[in-house]
């Protein structure tokens, strides 16, 4: 954990896709028996965040997995402007899945959003969702 959370910290893109692969793991932490390396994986991509946030929101979308969507809700509330900006990006998307998700994190960030910005991005996605099929 000490050299992912290390990795984190030197180069948050290049870490995060790799930690979204533990999300599979269940097995518990010698330490700490009640976290898994799952639990650990989220916990660390959400400390070290700040660093790539909107490659953050890609590697968890492109991970699929249900932990990903888990750190996703969380980060509707605690970085509504990346989410917003990735709502934006996935409300364009070719790939239905990515629609659909821009659809639900932005019900999620929606009651978070502070800024015009994060507003006009959220009104942006909102219609060219309405707009497709």
């Amino acid at each position: 954990l000490d050299a992912a959370a290390r990795l984190l910290a030197a180069d948050p893109a290049a870490g995060q896709p790799h930690l979204t692969r533990w999300f599979e793991d269940e097995r518990p932490l010698p330490a700490t028996p009640h976290a898994t390396v799952a639990t650990a994986a989220q916990a660390l991509l959400h400390t070290h965040r700040h660093g790539a946030l909107d490659h953050l929101t890609e590697a968890l979308i492109d991970s699929g997995h249900r932990r990903a969507v888990e750190l996703l809700a969380v980060l509707a509330e605690d970085e509504p402007s990346a989410a917003c900006r990735a709502v934006d990006r996935w409300a364009r998307d070719e790939d239905p899945g990515r629609r659909a998700t821009a659809l639900v994190l932005a019900r999620r960030t929606a009651p978070h959003t502070g800024t015009t910005g994060d507003r006009t991005l959220l009104r942006r996605a909102a219609r060219a969702l309405l707009a497709r099929p």
